[in-house]
């Protein structure tokens, strides 16, 4: 009778061990990002936020990692660096292999240093946050803004614009921006072209109307306004109030269908966005990334998503991670997942085909950059530049 109730117990133990590592491995996996939920960006994470829940459905649609879905765990900076800081040390004592995220510039750079050497990996969502040490922890999204400037200045050039008037906010977004300007007017290549009336403001500024009408007497033939959020608004405020009548190209950052029904009626005649190619179907695309587009639309009009070029930012970074994750298992540590990273060659996503080998931690180049009309008769984008091919 002892043996027979000894017996029944190592079974019952036996039992509970196994659901409990059946239970274990069926857990979902959580993905740590780290987005501007509440303050000047909160448009930018929202959208962000929106769009790794739709990447979330379609991998979990896929077996999740091995059999183990994800579930991706947001954490509210506010628009802060200091939040960023005080939450990229919460997450990192959690022992997690990668972060996703912040989103703007100036919080980029206040998690870097952070996270530089000895990782977790972190993802910034921001092609203007501090260029990322080669070889380290800290990864961006998408071309390098003096690449997305220059192509900017070589459409600029291609529609016969020759003078260009500059506002930018005095944050370090803008700082930025302004030393990318500095250092590609400095060379050789844009010698036809002049940078007229470059203006300042700080982002809590309420009216730029001095800056537009030193701006508009200087007459260029096109305005780029540097800003993202609230403050753009400001901008094309004192646009509007003052009447000036040029094309106006901004970040892809406001590249988002609710501003442009917010701003609708001060809204430029013509209004140009930077971005990256995926924004809106790219019918230049082949192969891989084609597919990889179609499964990216697929999953946000299933989410009920709009695309932006924010949420774009999102999801290659992602889907890099859940592959990696795939092939290194969910207890990957953060230096295996850097180090499948760095060496991720020909990996075809949304933005086209990445390849980390450079050491220049963003795997795309400028082959990934376009220009974006918005078309308010469509209610969508049109891609200006360059022009995609038809079939």
């Amino acid at each position: 009778m002892m043996l027979v109730r000894t017996l029944g117990l190592s079974l019952a133990f036996l039992i509970a061990g196994s659901v409990l590592v059946r239970a274990a491995d069926t857990a979902p996996f959580e993905l740590n990002a780290i987005l501007p939920l509440t303050g000047p960006a909160a448009f930018v994470g929202d959208s962000q936020k929106h769009g790794l829940q739709a990447l979330e459905a379609l991998v979990n649609s896929q077996g999740g990692i091995n059999g183990r879905p994800v579930k991706f765990v947001f954490n509210d900076d506010a628009t802060s660096p200091q939040v960023v800081v005080q939450l990229t040390n919460q997450v990192m004592a959690k022992k997690v292999a990668v972060i996703f995220g912040p989103a703007t510039a100036q919080e980029c750079a206040a998690q870097t240093p952070l996270v530089q050497e000895h990782g977790p990996i972190t993802w910034c969502y921001s092609p203007l946050g501090a260029l990322p040490k080669p070889g380290g922890y800290a990864f961006t999204i998408g071309p390098r803004f003096s690449d997305q400037l220059a192509f900017d200045m070589r459409y600029f050039r291609s529609r016969g614009f020759r003078t260009v008037g500059i506002i930018t906010s005095s944050d370090s977004t803008g700082q930025d921006a302004d030393k990318s300007i500095d250092a590609m007017m400095a060379g050789s290549d844009f010698r036809d072209m002049k940078i007229v009336a470059p203006e300042h403001f700080n982002p809590a500024d309420v009216s730029v109307t001095a800056q537009i009408a030193r701006i508009k007497a200087a007459k260029p033939d096109v305005l780029l306004a540097y800003t993202t959020g609230t403050p753009f608004a400001t901008v094309l405020r004192g646009i509007n109030d003052l009447g000036l009548q040029v094309p106006v190209l901004t970040s892809g950052g406001n590249l988002n269908k609710v501003l442009m029904k917010q701003y609708a009626s001060i809204l430029p005649k013509e209004l140009l966005f930077n971005g990256a190619r995926g924004v809106i179907p790219d019918p230049s695309s082949t192969g891989k990334t084609r597919q990889a587009q179609q499964n990216y639309f697929d999953a946000l009009k299933k989410a009920g998503v709009d695309p932006t070029n924010a949420l774009l930012a999102v999801w290659d970074p992602a889907m890099i991670v859940v592959d990696g994750l795939r092939k290194l298992g969910t207890d990957a540590t953060a230096l295996q997942l850097h180090d499948y990273v760095e060496k991720l060659k020909g990996w075809n996503g949304v933005l086209g085909t990445f390849d980390f080998t450079s050491g220049a931690q963003r795997g795309v180049s400028v082959d990934a950059v376009a220009v974006f009309r918005w078309d308010a008769a469509s209610n969508d984008w049109e891609q200006v530049a360059p022009v995609p091919r038809r079939r």
